[in-house]
């Protein structure tokens, strides 16, 4: 019933028409309509029982319509074709710009459109919400599908518009601000769903092009993900200069679900894309590889795409050269080496240049992997200061988990408790937080915890589910030593387990063995 009216719009008529359906449909059978509301609810009162304009709903809007100047049809009907909200500057780029409309497209400026769309606003047609940062637009859906019934011809011009636009607009958002992206997400994803439905592969991929580094901190992987592998299987896709980028996105996401043998495939396919269409190195690829190969523990082949990625970086790119040296200093922890002079040097003349929350953040994430080793409270210092500089920028990021896992394990010593309390306070913060991100890319970092309670089963399970350690390298192969040990044949027969396990089944089993092991 709360579905129904909220489809409906809280209209009092239309909640009126729907439960006069009761007697023929079920609830569940009249929500699953209402797609095709002008249908499903006409007719349904006796006409002669009221005023002839009240008698369906479609006569109440159509009778709201006629109302209305010319000028205010054709912009209504016009936005039809947004998803969710949108702002003034997207009603004029879609609807106004380059359509020759005579009474709309006449100035420069967009004080014509603002005049046209205030008069929808005063006739409740449209509904203006005041945010922060500006004012937000939105149609009922009542009243949309109104409009998009009646764009008749006009609809496949207007809807293409609407999805060129989105994908330009898409490559100015900033990793600072993500709200903003969420906030234009609903049209996004239509966009993208117009190109993939006409086979218009340019257009897909000029959107994923300025998605992909968002999805670790702004929205759905998987729907990225899905999104790309279907521009992926367009016609006449593989030489496509612009794939690319679809192969970065999918990478960006392996390292989310932390699925190693994915970053590299993807990686080395966008690489694959560079040499077939003689494009420019980009260091993109070349940095996820860097990821990748650290993570199937390959070292030499990971400092050798880290380096790659360094050297097809341009002066601007800080933030990214930040990031690459940041997985450089990673290459060598998993080593159990320290840091070398030039490597140090490198890293400190990059950090210098960090002024975002992301790159403040980066910075001090991978202090603290560096200090982890032999000052682990100086270490648990550097990620709270990671911590705080997203919690200051308002950004979510899909390792700030894993940060809250290590100021705990960090500070808890090697108390076993203490670390599982941790990681229990890790995954609350990802639960909370909506991050989709899976325990492979910091549980390892517990197997001294269960081996000390001798859980040595989960030990062998996250042998084989979990990616390579970030902080303790040397401490966990010891534990799963001990673990190899005392489980002696059976330790393959869990590790086989865990390295079949999907992520979800890894988190339900840490949950269960932390639930036991805390007493909850």
């Amino acid at each position: 019933v709360v579905q129904v009216c909220r489809a409906l719009d809280g209209m009092p008529l239309a909640i009126e028409l729907a439960a006069s359906r009761m007697g023929t449909l079920t609830v569940a059978e009249l929500a699953a309509r209402l797609d095709r509301r002008f249908r499903v609810l006409g007719d349904a009162r006796n006409p002669g029982d009221v005023e002839p304009r009240h008698a369906t709903l479609q006569a109440v809007v159509a009778w709201s319509y006629e109302l209305l100047a010319p000028v205010e049809q054709r912009l209504l009907c016009r936005l039809a074709v947004f998803a969710g909200s949108f702002d003034l500057d997207a009603v004029h780029g879609v609807c106004v710009v380059g359509t020759h409309d005579a009474d709309l497209d006449t100035d420069d400026d967009d004080l014509t459109t603002l005049g046209v769309l205030e008069a929808l606003v005063d006739r409740s047609l449209v509904i203006a919400d005041e945010q922060g940062d500006g004012t937000r637009f939105r149609l009922l859906e009542t009243i949309r599908q109104w409009g998009d019934a009646r764009l008749v011809e006009d609809r496949a011009a207007f809807v293409d518009r609407h999805a060129r636009y989105y994908a330009e607009r898409v490559g100015r958002f900033r990793l600072e601000d993500p709200a903003a992206l969420a906030r234009e997400l609903d049209n996004i994803r239509l966009a993208i769903q117009h190109a993939l439905a006409t086979q218009d592969a340019t257009l897909a991929f000029r959107i994923i092009r300025g998605l992909w580094r968002h999805v670790s901190v702004s929205m759905s992987c998987l729907e990225a993900e899905q999104w790309s592998e279907r521009a992926l299987a367009l016609p006449d896709t593989d030489d496509h200069p612009e794939s690319f980028w679809a192969h970065v996105l999918i990478a960006a996401i392996g390292t989310i679900v932390a699925d190693s043998p994915r970053i590299v495939r993807a990686a080395q396919a966008a690489l694959a894309v560079e040499e077939r269409c003689g494009l420019e190195p980009n260091p993109f690829a070349r940095w996820w590889l860097c990821i990748g190969k650290i993570w199937l523990g390959e070292y030499d082949e990971a400092g050798r795409a880290g380096a790659d990625a360094l050297a097809a970086c341009k002066p601007h790119q800080t933030s990214l050269r930040i990031e690459i040296l940041f997985q450089l200093l990673h290459t060598t922890v998993y080593r159990g080496d320290e840091p070398d002079d030039e490597l140090l040097e490198r890293w400190r003349a990059a950090k210098a240049y960090a002024k975002t929350p992301l790159e403040w953040f980066s910075v001090n994430y991978a202090e603290g992997v560096i200090a982890a080793r032999s000052r682990p409270l100086e270490a648990a210092d550097h990620f709270e200061h990671a911590l705080e500089a997203l919690e200051a920028g308002g950004v979510r990021h899909s390792i700030a988990g894993a940060a809250v896992l290590y100021v705990g394990l960090l500070r808890g010593g090697d108390d076993p408790l203490a670390a599982l309390a941790a990681l229990e306070r890790c995954l609350a913060f990802y639960r909370a937080e909506r991050v989709a991100f899976g325990l492979r890319r910091m549980v390892r970092d517990l197997t001294p915890a269960f081996s000390a309670l001798a859980d040595h089963e989960t030990v062998a399970i996250i042998d084989g589910a979990a990616a390579p350690p970030v902080l303790r390298p040397v401490l966990i192969a010891d534990a799963i030593a001990r673990s190899r040990a005392a489980l002696g044949d059976r330790y393959e027969t869990f590790l086989g387990q865990g390295r079949a396990l999907p992520v979800d089944g890894l988190e339900r089993h840490i949950e269960g063995r932390l639930r036991h092991h805390l007493g909850r």
